[in-house]
């Protein structure tokens, strides 16, 4: 690092958000519940969340409060699990 003539480095962070959703909005991937990107876990836990809200407005014939209950709630656990990973993964220092 002596020699280089720039260098970036950040901090690894995650945000844990206790909603998804506010009124009409609802957010999806990272945007919402990011497990870290040491965790390698951000696209599927993308695509799985769109998925579940994809069928839950299919379900719901409409009334968004129902369906953001029902998106949050199918993933909590699951969003919880690939967190701790990212925590995890995060403890590790590559040389």
């Amino acid at each position: 690092m002596d020699t280089v003539d720039d260098l970036y480095f950040d901090a690894m962070t995650q945000i844990r958000m206790d909603s998804w959703s506010r009124g009409r909005v609802v957010l999806v991937g990272d945007a919402a519940y990011c497990a870290a990107p040491t965790s390698g876990r951000g696209t599927s836990q993308a695509l799985i969340g769109a998925y579940v809200l994809a069928g839950e407005l299919a379900a719901a014939g409409g009334d968004h409060e129902v369906v953001f209950a029902a998106y949050e709630s199918a993933l909590r656990e699951y969003v919880a699990g690939n967190q701790e990973i990212g925590v995890q993964g995060s403890q590790y220092v590559f040389t």
